[in-house]
């Protein structure tokens, strides 16, 4: 944006839609990922919930409980850790989507009549 060049402003702002465009359906990808999070949370919580029910009709079973406290530490945690990550993608995201809109609407004012 700091030249004048009228051929370079077009073709930034051309960029700058591609790249909003994309940006938005990123964002709209999002709440898949979430849900596919969270289903996966679901069905390691019931995994763990077998391998203790196991346990508890065979005593003996001492792999049951082991597997279950594996996932219990292990998988889970790293889950949280997934969904604490996605957050903070999603939230500079929107803050990168916002400010290639500022930018937009400033190069879109420099643009001559009939440009934009």
């Amino acid at each position: 944006m700091a030249g004048k060049d009228v051929q370079d402003m077009v073709n930034a702002y051309l960029r700058g839609r591609g790249a909003r465009r994309e940006l938005k359906g990123a964002m709209e990808g999002r709440p898949a990922r979430h849900g596919s999070l969270w289903r996966s949370a679901r069905q390691m919580a019931a995994r763990i919930g077998d391998f203790r029910s196991t346990h508890e009709l065979r005593p003996s079973d001492t792999d049951a409980l082991r597997n279950a406290d594996v996932v219990d530490r292990r998988a889970l945690p790293r889950l949280v850790d997934t969904k604490r990550l996605m957050m903070s993608g999603a939230s500079g995201m929107e803050q990168k989507r916002q400010e290639l809109g500022q930018k937009m609407k400033a190069l879109k004012k420099m643009m001559p009549g009939g440009m934009e």
